[in-house]
C-alpha cells in the first residue's frame, strides 16, 4: 500500500492532513496478511484458484541495475546487483520500497476437484468422502511400499504414476503459459476406479504447485542468510479443508507445511496490516509531520515483517522425503538433509514429460 498526504488550511492558517492509500496486489496482502513476508516462508493457497508466493527484500537503490544502464559497468559488479531477476514462469511486483512479491499461479486449484465430482457423479457429501477414504487408503499404501522399499535397500521403487493429470481444465498460467493449453489424463486402464482418479487430479495440482516453488527457491536463494530451508504456510478454502492435499504438498515439496491457527481471509487482513502500518507511520505531531517523511520509513519498522506464527499444524515429509533434525514452527531452523521422494519424483517426470509431448498439439 502506498500513502500520500495532502495538506489544507483551515481557517486560522493550521495545516490540515490527510491520508489516503493506493491499491495493492491481492497476492501481496495475502502473504502479509498470512504472515510470509520473509524468504523462509512460502505461502502456499489453494481456493478455487491455486498460487504460491514469497516475499523477498529488494530495498530500490539509485545504483543502475545492468551493463545497459551503465556504461563502466563491469561484469564482477553483478555481485553487488541489488536486483533479483524472477524465473521464467513466475511474476514479481514491488510491495514497498523494500520489499517484492514473486509467485506463480494456476487457474485450477480446488475447481478442479469439484469438476473431478461432477465428471464422476460425486454429487452427494457421502459419496464423495467415501471416495476421498479410498483415496487416502490409496496413497498411505503407497507411502507404506515406498517405506518398504527403502528399508529392503532398494534404489528404484515399485510404485509408478497410475495416472498422469494435467489440470489445465481453464488454461495455463504458471510456469508454461501456453496458448491453448487444455487439461489432459494418460494411464487409464480397466482397473481404474474413481478414487485413483480423483486422487491423480489432487496429485496433478499439487506437482503444478510445487514446480512453482522449486522456482521460487530458486529465486529466494540469494536472499536467504543461511542454508536452512523454508516452510511452507498453507491456506485457502480447498487446502484448508483437505489434509491429504496438505500432506501430498508436504511430501512433494520434502516441506514442512505449516497452518496458522489465528488467520483467516489472510488477504482482507494483510490489506488491513499494510494500512495500518501506513497510519501508524504518520502519527505525528501537527507540526513535526513535514520533519518525518513516514513515506520512506521501512515497513519492518512498523512491524509487519516476520509476525510470529501461531502453529496449529506442522507436518513434515514422509519418508522418501525424509526429513532429520528438529522441526520448528518458524522453519529457519531446520538443520536437516532432505531427499526427494521417488515416487514425487517419477511423478514429476511423467507429468513433465506429458506436458512436453502434448505441447505441439495446443498450437
Amino acid at each position: 500500500v502506498s500513502s500520500s498526504s495532502c495538506a489544507n488550511n483551515d481557517t486560522n492558517g493550521n495545516g490540515i492532513y490527510c491520508r489516503f492509500f493506493l491499491g495493492v496486489g491481492d497476492g501481496a496482502c495475502a502473504n502479509i496478511g498470512s504472515k510470509c513476508t520473509t524468504p523462509s516462508r512460502i505461502a502456499v493457497t489453494v481456493g478455487t484458484s491455486a498460487a504460491a508466493r514469497v516475499c523477498l527484500p529488494l530495498p530500490i537503490t539509485s545504483k543502475a541495475p545492468n551493463a545497459s544502464a551503465t556504461p563502466n559497468y563491469k561484469e564482477e559488479d553483478k555481485s553487488n546487483d541489488n536486483t533479483i531477476i524472477p524465473p521464467p514462469g513466475l511474476f514479481c511486483y514491488r510491495i514497498d520500497k523494500s520489499h517484492v512479491l514473486v509467485g506463480g499461479a494456476l487457474t485450477d486449484g480446488g475447481s478442479i476437484v469439484e469438476w473431478a465430482r461432477d465428471f464422476l457423479s460425486l454429487t452427494s457429501d457421502e459419496s464423495f468422502a467415501r471416495c476421498m477414504e479410498e483415496v487416502s487408503h490409496l496413497y498411505s499404501k503407497e507411502q507404506e511400499e515406498a517405506e518398504a522399499d527403502i528399508r529392503n535397500g532398494k534404489t528404484q521403487s515399485s510404485i509408478l504414476p497410475m495416472i498422469t493429470v494435467v489440470p489445465f481444465l481453464s488454461g495455463e498460467r504458471s510456469t508454461g503459459y501456453r496458448d491453448g493449453a487444455t487439461g489432459c489424463v494418460m494411464g487409464l486402464t480397466r482397473n481404474t476406479t474413481p478414487a485413483h482418479f480423483v486422487k491423480s487430479c489432487l496429485e496433478g495440482v499439487i506437482l503444478r504447485v510445487n514446480a512453482i516453488i522449486c522456482l521460487l527457491r530458486e529465486a529466494a536463494k540469494t536472499t536467504m542468510n543461511d542454508a536452512s530451508l523454508p516452510c511452507i504456510v498453507a491456506s485457502g478454502t480447498a487446502l484448508e479443508r483437505n489434509a491429504l492435499w496438505r500432506r501430498m504438498l508436504c511430501d512433494c515439496s520434502g516441506l514442512d507445511v505449516v497452518m496458522d491457527g489465528d488467520v483467516s481471509d489472510g488477504t482482507s487482513r494483510g490489506a488491513a496490516r499494510l494500512a495500518a502500518a501506513a497510519v501508524i507511520g504518520s502519527q505525528k505531531p501537527a507540526s513535526n509531520i513535514n520533519a518525518v517523511n513516514s513515506e520512506n520509513m521501512s515497513m519492518s519498522e512498523i512491524s509487519w515483517i516476520n509476525e510470529k506464527l501461531t502453529v496449529s499444524e506442522c507436518l513434515a515429509p514422509s519418508k522418501g522425503g525424509e526429513a532429520k533434525g528438529p522441526i520448528t514452527a518458524e522453519g529457519v531452523d531446520h538443520d536437516k538433509l532432505i531427499t526427494t521422494s521417488v515416487k514425487w519424483s517419477k511423478a514429476t517426470a511423467s507429468q513433465d514429460s506429458f506436458i512436453h509431448a502434448l505441447s505441439p498439439l495446443w498450437r
